[in-house]
Order: C-alpha cells, then sequence, then structure tokens
C-alpha cells in the first residue's frame, strides 16, 4: 500500500477506537439510568459486561492505529458535558435506546461482519471477530431494554414509533467519498460500503424487527 493508504488505514482505526472509548461513557450513562427505571438485574449486568468490552475493543483498536501510524494511539480526555447532560426521562432514554442501540448499533454490529468477511489480515481478523460477537449483544441489549420499557410504559408506544420510523426515513448521503478499496483488506469499510449495509439493515432486518415490536403505526411512510 501507498503510505497515504497506510496513514488513512490508521486514521480510520483511531477514529474508531475514540468512538469504542467515548461507548464506554454512553453504557455508563446506561447503567445509570437502567438503575434508576429499576430494570431487571439481567439488563444490569449485560450493560455493565459491555462498558468493560467497549474498553477492550478501544485497546484493540488503538493498537491497530498504532500498527499503521507507526505511533502510539489512545484517548485523550474525555468531555462528560453532553453525557451527564442527558435528559434522565424515560422518554428521552427510550428514544437513545431505539436510535443509538436498536438502529445504530445494529447497523455497525453488522458493517463490523461485513469487514470481518472481507479482511485478509489475520490479526485484524481476530479482533473483528471479537468486536462482531459483542456488539451484536450490545445492540440486542438495546432491543431487550426498548421491549422491557413498552411492557413497562405502553403510554411511549407513539413515541417508540415516531422514533423508528424517523431513523428508517433517513437516506444514505449521495455524495460520499471516494476511498481506496484497499481499505476493506485491513478491516475498514469504505463510506459505498457501509452506506450499502446500513440500507440494507434497515429494510430487511431494523423495519421488521421495528414492526413486531411496535406495529406499522408511523412506520408505513418510512418502510
Amino acid at each position: 500500500m501507498t503510505p497515504e493508504e497506510r496513514a488513512l488505514i490508521g486514521k480510520r482505526w483511531l477514529e474508531q477506537g475514540l468512538g469504542e472509548h467515548a461507548s464506554v461513557a454512553a453504557f455508563a450513562r446506561f447503567v445509570l439510568h437502567l438503575m434508576k427505571l429499576a430494570a431487571p438485574p439481567e439488563l444490569l449486568l449485560a450493560a455493565i459486561k459491555a462498558m468493560e468490552e467497549e474498553v477492550h475493543h478501544a485497546r484493540y483498536c488503538f493498537g491497530i492505529a498504532s500498527r499503521f501510524t507507526g505511533v502510539p494511539a489512545g484517548p485523550g480526555e474525555l468531555s462528560l458535558e453532553s453525557v451527564l447532560d442527558a435528559s434522565d426521562e424515560p422518554a428521552a432514554i427510550l428514544e437513545a435506546s431505539i436510535i443509538e442501540g436498536c438502529v445504530n448499533e445494529t447497523i455497525s454490529a453488522k458493517c463490523a461482519e461485513v469487514a470481518l468477511e472481507r479482511t485478509t489480515d489475520e490479526g485484524i481478523r481476530k479482533v473483528l471477530s471479537r468486536i462482531v460477537e459483542e456488539e451484536g449483544r450490545h445492540a440486542d441489549l438495546s432491543w431487550r431494554f426498548t421491549e422491557w420499557m413498552l411492557t413497562r410504559h405502553p403510554s411511549l408506544l407513539p413515541l417508540a414509533q415516531t422514533a423508528f420510523g424517523r431513523a428508517l426515513a433517513i437516506l444514505p448521503a449521495n455524495d460520499l467519498p471516494e476511498e481506496p478499496v484497499i481499505m476493506e483488506q485491513y478491516g475498514h469499510l469504505t463510506a459505498r460500503s457501509r452506506a450499502e449495509v446500513r440500507k440494507a439493515m434497515l429494510q430487511d432486518v431494523i423495519a421488521p424487527r421495528a414492526i413486531a415490536l411496535v406495529g406499522t403505526q408511523g412506520l408505513a411512510a418510512a418502510i
């Protein structure tokens, strides 16, 4: 690969590491929300385990980034302003679970799975294998929590329908950047590949699962 390609791959792994690191704070907030809502212990334990797994994901990603850039990689100080300012009202917690977990986390887990299928680097394959398994569980946790919340707070069903409908209606951008396909040999999908995965997951996985959970009200126009 060219020096530019190596630098780009390293940058992408660094960005993923920072995202995984930020997810630790997101799950820490989720643990507090679960405790506020008196959620069952199996959900609380799953969230705590997910928080620990995100720490490992971040370490792996930073390690791979360093391999490509030749520079030690790691997180800086994380601003807690947005984390601590998030609403702890049941409606806000449910909406965040749907958008961040049921939708975005489900898509991210599938992107990691497709990246694993296309990766030829054995070291990266080992990392992605673990990420695929664990991110899949994290996404499933959001679906389980959403189902529990709607059972406990049935009045929030319209909000859930609106949140799913809004997420399903978002189409991938048309002006996606051109990126070297060689990235996919080293564990990172191009923007076009990610858009294709997102579109397929929304239509084939998330929409049917959302309909089974909340019905078609508010989702019909987005499907």
